[in-house]
């Protein structure tokens, strides 16, 4: 038993888990994890907004059906400084990167929308592709 919690630990240490959605609060971490993965999504989102708490099951699934991209979670309460690096005023807000640019931000909690923009990531499709659809 301990052997396993042991494992497991370290495998969450190294996030080995690619479905697994990472919360992050620091702004250091924030830039990492932009520039040293090639596709990232990330959820924006307060505690108190109701639209949030709607596509958290949303964003949880898509991560789970896309483990080759980095989901990321950041709460706005924790984290303002990110908020305000990226210009974020409304929850939730969905920002996606690949290589480390900006590829599309969704406000609001458009599900088709998302779902929409994750597959074209995943698939390296252009953002003129996935408003073409």
């Amino acid at each position: 038993m301990k052997q396993l919690f042991l494992i497991t630990l370290v495998l969450t240490a190294l996030n080995v888990h690619a479905s697994q959605v990472r919360e992050v609060s620091s702004p250091n971490e924030f830039n990492y994890l932009i520039s040293s993965n090639s596709k990232v999504v990330v959820d924006i989102f307060a505690t108190w907004c109701g639209p949030c708490r709607r596509m958290a099951p949303i964003f949880a699934r898509l991560a789970a059906e896309h483990p080759d991209a980095l989901f990321i979670k950041v709460d706005a309460d924790k984290a303002p400084q990110i908020l305000q690096a990226l210009g974020v005023d409304s929850f939730p807000t969905f920002k996606l990167y690949t290589n480390g640019q900006p590829y599309i931000t969704i406000n609001g909690s458009n599900e088709k929308k998302l779902e929409k923009a994750v597959k074209g990531l995943v698939a390296s499709r252009s953002v003129a592709d996935i408003d073409a659809d």
